[in-house]
């Protein structure tokens, strides 16, 4: 919002600056507003577009994903990347290879490859476990805005329903991010919250306003300053799980200071 602007439709105006004339555009799906905008922008730019929906469509059938573009229909195997968005996200990539199949042809089974062993560090990416933290499972993610919250909420459900481990997010987040549509979504699934700051950027939300937010919404939280303090105070709780997030930032020092972390 500071620099795209403030609502989804003058933002949805801006990313699509992306589109080429006459270059095929391939849609994921939008809310209303935001896919109106799109489509008239490829079609002032004579862009043929793909949408989801209209052209393509992806679902998860048991242990495989059933993909259709066109009425073809494929079987593909479940993505490496976690979190059920991801399958969208494996939509969008495979009507793009479709689309662009005479120009580019990729074989079937480099696809396949692709799909089951792509990674993302700093997206649901899980710490190797040590000696440490042997009673914690430790994730980073760099989600901080509203669809990155509902995104991880749907993951702490699914985790939740499998084990009632208990569910610790640390969290630090820079000030131009809304802490409240990141949180509230996360709220029914967290046990205890550790606030911290951002280190090197004074732009950051203080910890104590990320736990006064926190308790607005029902959730135990501590402010706990730096993320090495709060990884200290988490180790001292009941054996779970935790999800380090709110700023990829925050996940950028995570991963500098891994030696901390693994030793």
């Amino acid at each position: 919002m500071e620099f795209l602007g403030n609502t989804l439709s003058e933002i949805a105006l801006e990313k699509s600056g992306i589109f080429k004339e006459g270059s095929p555009v391939v849609l994921a799906p939008q809310d209303l507003d935001v896919m109106v905008v799109l489509k008239d922008q490829a079609s002032r730019l004579n862009c043929p577009i793909t949408v989801y929906n209209e052209h393509w469509t992806i679902q998860k059938e048991k242990e495989t994903l059933s993909f259709t573009y066109k009425n073809k229909h494929h079987d593909v195997p479940l993505p490496a990347l976690l979190g059920n968005h991801q399958f969208i996200n494996l939509g969008t990539a495979l009507a793009t290879l479709h689309t662009l199949h005479n120009q580019f042809p990729i074989p079937h089974q480099a696809v396949e490859q692709g799909i089951v062993t792509a990674s993302w560090p700093g997206r649901l990416q899980k710490l190797p476990s040590n000696t440490a933290f042997p009673d914690m499972e430790i994730w980073v993610d760099g989600g901080h805005n509203a669809a990155g919250g509902e995104a991880l909420a749907a993951v702490l459900e699914d985790w939740k329903a499998k084990d009632a481990r208990p569910m610790y997010l640390i969290m630090g987040m820079l000030k131009r991010k809304i802490m409240t549509d990141f949180l509230r979504p996360l709220a029914p699934n967290i046990s205890k919250l550790f606030a911290v700051s951002v280190e090197g950027y004074e732009e950051c939300h203080l910890p104590q306003s990320i736990v006064a937010l926190a308790t607005e919404l029902g959730i135990n939280g501590v402010n706990a300053n730096t993320l090495e303090g709060a990884l200290r105070l988490v180790n001292q709780e009941p054996p779970g799980r935790v999800l380090i997030c709110g700023s990829l930032y925050l996940v950028g020092d995570t991963l500098r200071k891994t030696n901390f972390i693994i030793e």
